[in-house]
């Protein structure tokens, strides 16, 4: 359906925060685009025999918002270290989400006073088509900047 369609391109739906309930881009104008009210820009990129590195960073045009956002993979623990942070002046409300394969069997969550909660989502690689899948959730009220470390692997045993 178009509503399912449209929730399943939200922010909400993806691997990342969303400020005040706020969408990233304008999804309502067009089934088959969407605007952005962003700036990204990628800070670097490394591929090694280790692993691969990835930091950017999103500037949210009406919020006075930076999302900075470091991912790492570890090719021998197959392993996925999200570091992420916000600043956004004032007080604010984050939303965290994040979908999980059925290979993601542990995690790890680094964030003072903040609950990561385990629980189940939709997911959709086509249209049409709508899966029930294991899901994190985080709901966490901040003032001036939000930040957390989430580690997702096989197993939880490595050094």
């Amino acid at each position: 359906s178009p509503e399912w369609r449209n929730n399943f391109r939200s922010t909400a739906f993806h691997n990342t925060i969303q400020v005040d309930d706020v969408e990233h881009n304008d999804i309502s104008a067009c089934a088959f685009r969407a605007e952005s009210k962003c700036e990204c820009s990628i800070l670097e990129f490394s591929d090694t025999e280790d692993d691969v590195t990835f930091k950017g960073n999103i500037v949210y045009y009406n919020q006075n918002t930076v999302h900075s956002r470091s991912i790492k993979l570890e090719k021998k623990y197959s392993s996925i270290i999200i570091a992420d942070v916000i600043h956004s002046p004032g007080k604010h409300q984050a939303r965290v989400a994040f979908n999980l394969t059925n290979a993601s069997r542990a995690f790890k969550f680094d964030s003072s006073g903040h609950e990561l909660k385990q629980g189940s989502c939709y997911f959709s690689d086509e249209y049409g088509r709508k899966d029930e899948i294991k899901c994190l959730s985080l709901l966490s009220n901040f003032e001036d900047e939000f930040k957390y470390k989430l580690t997702i692997c096989k197993n939880m045993n490595k050094p």
